[in-house]
C-alpha cells in the first residue's frame, strides 16, 4: 500500500483523512456541492474565531491600508483568469486591490507587501509555472526576506490524476508560513473542476478582507494594466470558427501524423500576437460514445441534469464529458457501480492506492476503464462521475499581420493501439477527422512568449518537431513589420526526407536573409542519434556571443525531456565559451530569464 497522502488533506490528523474520505468517496457532485457549502459556513465562523480575534481592533485607518496584491502564475490562463475575477469582486466591495502577472512583479517589492494572494498552477514534476521560477526560487532560497509583516491566502489549480497535485501552491503557502507570514485562509487545492469551490473560497477571502477594513472607507476599482485586455470570445464563450485547411506535412512514409491546420476568425474580431496559444474544444468520437452506452445499456436518450439544465446524454457525452483522458474522480466513482465481483475486485484494488491508480489511469481512456469492467449504469450516475471536457492548447504557427482574420496550427495526431482498439487524442483525432467547412470551438489565450519589443534585437529559436509553430508567427510576424533583427533557427525531428516541416519556408527565408541561419538534427537519418541540444554545442562560442550581444533565446516543444537537455546544453556552453563556473553559468542563464530574454513554451 502507498504511504501518498492527498495534498489537500494535509492538515488533518490520519484518523480524519479516512473520517473524510469515507464521507466524500462515491458522494454525488449535487451532495459534495452541499457538503461544501455546509463545511465552508461552519469551518468560516471557527476559522475567524481562532485566528482573527481581534480583527475589529486591528482596522487600520484608511490612509494605512495597502492595496491587496494580487499574484497569478498561470500556463493556459486559468489561474489569470480566476485572479481576474478576484479582483473584480475585490474592487466590487470596495477594496482597494494590485492585480499582477507574476512574471512582471519585482522580487525586491515583497518585503514591503503586507496583504498578498498567490493563485498559482502546477506544471511538471510539482514545479510552478515558468513565470514564476523567479519568485519561487527567491522563496525557496537563502535570501527570502522576513515576512511577519505578510498576511497571505494562495490558492492552487491541478490535476488530481497527476502526482504532484497543486504542489506549487503547497510548497509557496509553507514558505510563506516559514518565513513569518500569517495566512487569512488555508491554503486551497482545486481540481480541474474547480469553478465551484473557487467561488467559495473567493467570498470566504472577500468576507475576511472586508471585516479587515474600516466601514467609512471605500475605494475605486484598480487598473489591470498588466494583465492583457479580455475580449469577446474566451474559454468560457469560445468562437464557432471554420476549417479551412487540414493538410498532412509529414509524407506517408513517416511515423508521425503532422497536420497542418487553418481556421477562419473571419467577422470575429479576435485578434492575437505571435506566441499566443489557441484553445481549441473538441467533439469525442461518436462511434466510440455509441459503443461505450451499448456497453452500459444506455440508449443515449436518457435525460440527465447538467448544471441546471436539462440535457440529452449522448449529447452531453459528445461535446461536453472528458472521455480520452482518465480521471481518479471517475474510477473511484466507477469501482462502486461495478456488478462483477472479480472485476469490482481488480478495480478496487487499484482505486485503494494512489500510486497504482496514477499507473492504471495513465495507460486507459474512459473508454478502456468501462470496456474492461461492463456493468448497468443509470444516466444521472454516469454524468455525475465524469468531469466536464477542458480545451486542447496549442501554439498559434502563424502571423496575423500576414494572415489576417485567420489562425495556423501545427499539430501532431495522437494515435496508438492499446487494449485490442486504436486509440486517438480527443482534440488531435477530432482536428484531423474534420473537413474543409466544418465548425471548430476556439479562442486566444494570450502568453508570455513574446518577441523582443526592439525589433533590431537578435532572437534564437529552439523548436523540434511541432514545436516549430510559433517560431513560423514569430518569422512571418518579423518579415512583415522589416524587423531588421537577425534570426537563427534549431529545428529537429526524425528524418530530414520524411518529417521536415515546412521545409520549403524556411529555406526561402534563408535565401531572403530574413533566417540568418538554420541548424537542423534529424535524428534517425544517421546511426548516432542526434539532436538540437547536440546542434547547441556544436555552435557554442557563435551561440554564446549572439547571447553577449543581447539575443533572446526561445524553446518550444516537450517539456520532459528536450527542454530539460536544452536548458542543459545552454548551461554547458555558457560555462564553457564563457568561462564561468557551472553556479556562475546558471546564474548567467537566471538572469536571462529575469530579463525574459530566455523564454520557453514546453508541454
Amino acid at each position: 500500500m502507498s504511504n501518498y497522502t492527498d495534498p489537500a488533506l494535509l492538515l488533518f490528523e490520519p484518523h480524519e483523512r479516512d473520517g473524510i474520505e469515507k464521507l466524500v468517496n462515491g458522494a454525488s457532485p449535487f451532495k459534495l456541492a452541499w457538503l461544501s457549502g455546509y463545511l465552508a459556513a461552519r469551518g468560516w465562523d471557527g476559522f475567524k474565531q481562532e485566528n482573527l480575534p481581534s480583527m475589529a481592533a486591528e482596522k487600520s485607518s484608511v490612509s494605512d491600508i495597502q492595496p491587496v496584491r494580487i499574484l497569478f502564475a498561470s500556463q493556459t490562463g486559468n489561474a489569470q483568469s480566476l485572479a481576474e475575477q478576484l479582483h473584480n469582486s475585490l474592487c466590487q466591495a470596495g477594496l482597494a486591490a494590485e492585480l499582477t502577472n507574476i512574471s512582471d512583479f519585482k522580487l525586491s517589492q515583497l518585503k514591503e507587501e503586507s496583504r498578498l494572494v498567490l493563485i498559482t498552477s502546477t506544471q511538471g514534476e510539482g514545479e510552478p509555472p515558468e513565470s514564476a521560477e523567479s519568485f519561487f526560487k527567491l522563496l525557496s532560497g537563502k535570501r527570502a526576506p522576513d515576512l511577519k509583516h505578510l498576511s497571505f491566502a494562495v490558492l492552487g489549480l491541478g490535476d488530481r490524476s497527476y502526482e504532484f497535485f497543486c504542489q506549487a501552491a503547497i510548497d509557496a503557502d509553507r514558505r510563506f508560513s516559514d518565513l513569518g507570514g500569517k495566512a487569512f485562509l488555508p491554503v486551497q487545492a482545486l481540481d480541474v473542476d474547480y469553478e465551484q469551490e473557487a467561488n467559495v473560497w473567493s467570498e470566504q477571502l472577500v468576507s475576511v478582507l472586508k471585516a479587515q477594513q474600516p466601514e467609512e472607507s471605500s475605494f475605486a476599482i484598480a487598473s489591470d494594466r498588466n494583465v492583457p485586455a479580455s475580449t469577446e470570445y474566451s474559454k468560457q464563450t469560445p468562437f464557432k470558427a471554420q476549417l479551412l485547411v487540414n493538410q498532412a506535412i509529414t509524407s506517408l512514409g513517416s511515423a508521425k501524423d503532422i497536420r497542418h491546420y487553418e481556421i477562419s476568425l473571419e467577422n470575429s474580431g479576435i485578434q492575437y500576437q505571435p506566441g499566443d496559444v489557441l484553445g481549441v474544444y473538441f467533439r469525442n468520437n461518436a462511434a466510440s460514445v455509441d459503443e461505450l452506452l451499448k456497453t452500459l445499456s444506455l440508449k443515449g436518450t436518457e435525460t440527465v441534469q447538467l448544471d441546471g439544465e436539462a440535457v440529452e446524454l449522448r449529447h452531453a457525452l459528445l461535446e461536453t464529458f472528458e472521455l480520452t483522458q482518465s480521471y481518479p474522480k471517475f474510477a473511484k466513482a466507477y469501482a462502486e457501480h461495478t456488478d462483477q465481483m472479480q472485476a469490482t475486485s481488480l478495480l478496487r484494488e487499484a482505486v485503494a492506492d494512489a500510486a497504482a491508480l496514477r499507473a492504471y489511469l495513465a495507460e486507459r481512456q474512459i473508454y478502456d476503464i468501462v470496456a474492461e469492467f461492463p456493468c448497468r449504469l443509470e444516466a444521472q450516475d454516469l454524468a455525475d462521475m465524469l468531469r466536464k471536457q477542458q480545451p486542447r492548447f496549442y501554439s498559434i504557427a502563424s502571423a496575423q499581420s500576414e494572415v489576417g482574420e485567420e489562425v495556423h496550427l501545427t499539430i501532431r495526431t495522437v494515435e496508438y493501439d492499446a487494449f485490442g482498439s486504436t486509440h486517438y487524442g480527443g482534440a488531435s483525432g477530432f482536428l484531423a477527422s474534420l473537413k474543409e467547412g466544418d465548425d471548430i470551438r476556439v479562442f486566444v489565450q494570450p502568453s508570455e512568449f513574446k518577441l523582443p519589443q526592439d525589433p533590431q534585437t537578435p532572437v534564437i529559436m529552439v523548436g523540434p518537431g511541432t514545436g516549430i509553430a510559433p517560431f513560423r508567427s514569430f518569422l512571418q510576424h518579423r518579415e512583415q513589420v522589416g524587423a531588421q533583427g537577425e534570426n537563427w533557427l534549431f529545428f529537429g525531428n526524425s528524418r530530414f526526407c520524411e518529417d521536415f516541416l515546412y521545409q520549403q519556408e524556411w529555406q526561402e527565408w534563408l535565401r531572403s536573409g530574413l533566417l540568418t541561419r538554420m541548424n537542423t538534427a534529424f535524428s534517425r537519418d544517421q546511426a548516432t542519434r542526434i539532436y538540437v541540444q547536440h546542434r547547441l554545442k556544436e555552435e557554442g562560442k557563435t551561440l554564446f556571443e549572439w547571447l553577449q550581444r543581447g539575443a533572446f533565446i526561445y524553446v518550444c516543444g516537450d517539456a520532459s525531456r528536450m527542454a530539460k537537455d536544452v536548458h542543459q546544453a545552454l548551461i554547458d556552453v555558457i560555462a564553457e565559451h564563457g568561462n564561468r563556473s557551472r553556479e556562475e553559468a546558471e546564474a548567467y542563464l537566471d538572469q536571462l530569464k529575469q530579463e525574459k530574454r530566455y523564454q520557453k513554451d514546453v508541454y
